[in-house]
């Protein structure tokens, strides 16, 4: 028995009884506590060796059979942990105490023979667990009497505890699915995305248990960060929603659902990577990621699944999320997604907005008041009507720039050094005023070798001619065959290097870069840009312009309006007319004439096609501009009918997306 134990005799004394009741009534407040078994097994362990004088003992799980905590014993071995395996089971299978003799060494080297005493945890008719108690081997039939009773009563104690945790869990259960009913009724009251948003974040923190929430869209492979909770306004300009979205588009490509703590081989490295940067990013210590999907139910194999958004959620202090989490999140998604089905069938409706405002303000009234809403039927087809077949001007809007008609853009010829610039920007210049000057610096070295050769074949010829006016008569014949022929040798090298020098001179000549007309510099910062760098061949070093001369609209139409500008050019016998403003003096409108359509399509930006169009300004006295003036422009493509000016956008949508 241990200094603080209660012999639990056959006659305790009133002293011996209360102090039993304290220890009990201890025992008991400690399994009304809400903790976790680990930590509970542990101080409940203490307690119990200390009630009973025990040696130690364990505390098993029942299923699986595994120890949760033990108190001043050795795991068990070889033959004793088999028998003590199998009267665990015995225990757990007959739902009654069992006593097992255990000799000495079975446990440790140091015990001496004792007793074990294996109680059940029972819960109703279901195990839960496995108390193991080590008596020591003095122990009377008396106290061991006592001993199994008090060990029964701890046993009962144990599974008070077990009882008040399934029913904690089955009343968390309860406010759990209270809480996924009215977070489902909140979301049946809105329609559009903007009203479903934040109650989805905010409201779906709670349930879910997380600390941040995230709603985003999904399309053309592409995500839109809507709402976060606590977050008023989304910046998608930031790094944060940007990774965000880089993050929730990999993983509903990959059609799973994502946890960065439970990640594994499957699970694709551009995802491990993306959420890496997120968590970054964001500082959050797991992030998980769940694809909405289209239908809701999976299982049905004829239907084609969809994503059309994922839910994201945040701890910037739990390293994992639980199972229960992980649940609340599949029945958050499953709810989410019926409310997001809801939203884009509504924002596909025609006039969506204008018949919800109908059903909330006009039907009601015309259920009091059915002459009234007959007088607004009757005003509202008038109008119908009469927009059909009023005539206007339709027109087509697009961007551009004015520019000089005589402009010229100069390249380098050859890959070269810039060695000179002569002129800077707004410099005026004229034809054949050279600008900029190359050098090349092998280009450089042939021509000091050629010249100086062409200077030692000079001096070498003069000598040999010399030679040969003092040669005395008595020189023989071979010897004036042999001057004659040097002679020959070295006017062929002086010619051949004389063809070089003018070829290299040539050469040197392209590298001088000369306006080929008399004009303005248009390029900015030449100095600095070009002088003592190196310059590749075909890459654009300044343009020249005529800013004096005529100017012209470069409009930039989009490819999906060009149609209508051919139309009306084919009906009509005058080219069409383009209105449009300065960005630098939008107080005025202005007229051009085009004159002239690309038959090209340029490729600006993804998803942004433009074709060019050119057009000769309109009264240009009192034009002051600068190169490249952005302007906002109008293409008249003749008349059309009001509605159809007004909804040709729609019209057009329509007709692609739903009827093509």
């Amino acid at each position: 028995m241990g200094p603080h134990s209660i012999s639990p005799s056959s006659a305790p004394s009133d002293s011996t009884w209360l102090q039993l009741e304290a220890k009990l009534a201890e025992l008991a407040r400690l399994a009304s506590q809400e903790l976790p078994i680990r930590d509970f097994s542990e101080r409940f362990l203490g307690s119990c060796v200390e009630v009973l004088g025990a040696q130690g003992g364990r505390w098993w799980n029942a299923r699986p059979l595994e120890i949760v905590g033990d108190f001043n014993l050795v795991p068990p071995q070889d033959d004793f942990g088999r028998r003590i395996g199998d009267c665990l089971k015995h225990a757990i299978n007959s739902g009654q105490i069992t006593e097992l003799e255990v000799a000495a060494d079975a446990d440790s080297p140091d015990a001496a023979s004792h007793i074990a005493i294996v109680c059940p945890v029972m819960v109703g008719s279901a195990p839960r667990a496995a108390i193991e108690i080590h008596m020591g081997p003095d122990i009377s039939p008396a106290e061991m009497s006592g001993v199994t009773d008090l060990v029964a009563a701890v046993g009962e104690l144990a599974a008070d505890h077990f009882r008040q945790s399934d029913q904690r869990e089955l009343q968390h259960t309860v406010n759990s699915s209270d809480q996924v009913l009215q977070f489902a009724t909140l979301l049946q009251r809105g329609v559009r995305l903007a009203d479903v948003a934040f109650p989805v974040v905010n409201e779906g923190r709670v349930l879910v248990e997380c600390d941040r929430l995230w709603l985003v869209t999904y399309n053309r492979r592409r995500c839109r960060a809507v709402s976060a909770s606590g977050i008023a306004r989304i910046d998608r300009r930031a790094d944060l929603v940007c990774r965000l979205e880089d993050l929730a588009a990999a993983v509903c490509r990959w059609d799973r659902p994502y946890w960065s703590s439970d990640a594994s081989a499957d699970t694709p490295p551009q995802i491990g990577d993306l959420a890496q940067h997120f968590c970054d990013e964001s500082s959050a210590t797991a992030v998980g990621v769940w694809p909405l999907i289209t239908p809701l139910d999976a299982a049905d194999d004829s239907a084609e699944l969809t994503i059309i958004g994922a839910l994201v959620a945040e701890h910037f202090q739990q390293p994992t999320f639980s199972d229960k989490a992980k649940h609340r999140i599949e029945l958050l998604g499953r709810q989410v997604t019926s409310a997001l089905q809801r939203c884009r069938f509504y924002d596909s409706l025609p006039l969506a907005s204008l018949w919800l405002w109908l059903g909330r303000t006009v039907l009601p009234a015309t259920v009091r008041s059915w002459p009234k809403a007959l007088w607004i039927s009757l005003i509202l087809a008038s109008m119908v009507v009469a927009s059909l077949l009023s005539k206007t001007e339709f027109t087509v809007n697009g961007h551009g720039e004015l520019q000089p008609v005589c402009q010229q853009h100069l390249f380098a010829p050859a890959d070269a050094v810039v060695q000179r610039v002569d002129v800077d920007h707004g410099d005026q210049v004229r034809s054949g005023q050279v600008l900029i000057q190359l050098s090349q610096l092998e280009l450089d070295g042939d021509w000091v070798e050629v010249v100086g050769e062409i200077d030692t074949t000079r001096q070498a010829l003069a000598a040999l001619q010399a030679s040969r006016l003092d040669a005395n008569s008595q020189s023989t014949r071979v010897e004036d065959h042999q001057r004659t022929a040097d002679q020959e040798r070295l006017s062929r090298r002086l010619k051949s290097l004389t063809e070089q020098r003018e070829l290299l001179q040539q050469q040197r000549a392209e590298l001088e870069i000369s306006c080929p007309m008399s004009g303005r510099v248009l390029t900015w910062q030449l100095e600095e840009s070009l002088t003592g760098r190196p310059v590749r061949r075909g890459q654009r070093l300044l343009t020249v312009a005529d800013t004096d001369g005529p100017w012209e609209l470069q409009l930039h139409l989009p490819d999906h309006y060009i149609g209508y500008v051919l139309t009306a050019g084919e009906k009509s016998a005058t080219p069409c007319r383009v209105s449009y403003y300065l960005a630098t003096d939008p107080s005025q409108l202005r007229d051009a004439t085009i004159k002239e359509i690309s038959d090209s399509v340029r490729i600006e930006a993804p998803h942004e096609s433009t074709v060019l169009i050119k057009a000769v300004l309109v009264g240009t006295e009192s034009l002051e501009v600068r190169p490249g003036t952005s302007v906002i422009a109008r293409v008249h493509c003749g008349r059309r009918s009001l509605a159809y000016v007004w909804l040709h956008d729609l019209y057009e949508a329509i007709r692609y997306r739903i009827w093509f």
